[in-house]
Order: structure tokens, then sequence, then C-alpha cells
């Protein structure tokens, strides 16, 4: 009810247990909910959710607009 916390990793695996790459929409909410730096689990290897996301848009840059 306090709006928890931010995601700091995240890994996506099928049921053979092989890394998978989050589909474009989770991605996004990924973006919205992650920690700055959160890292992400790729079939690429582990990477951050702004290496992944490079332009991404979300409530951080809505914070930086207000200011």
């Amino acid at each position: 009810m306090t709006g928890g916390g931010k995601l700091v990793a995240f890994s996506c695996v099928d049921g053979n247990e092989d890394v998978l790459m989050p589909c474009g929409r989770c991605r996004q909410l990924l973006y919205e909910h992650s920690a700055p730096g959160m890292m992400l689990q790729t079939v690429s290897g582990l990477m951050t959710i702004d290496q992944v996301l490079p332009d991404a848009f979300g409530p951080r840059q809505l914070e930086d607009y207000r200011s």
C-alpha cells in the first residue's frame, strides 16, 4: 500500500531454465518499476535496464521534467 520498492534485478527463463529476453511490453513495465541500474539477465549476458532500453521513457524522466 506504500508503493513498495523498485526492482534491482530480473531474470526471465523458460520451462527448461534457458534465459529468455523479455518481450517489449515486459521491458517497458520492468523499466517503469526498476531502480536506476537494475540488472537484467539477457540472452546476450548481464545488462542494465538502461542498456536494454537506452532511450526509454518512464517515471524517472517525468521527475526530471518536473525539476
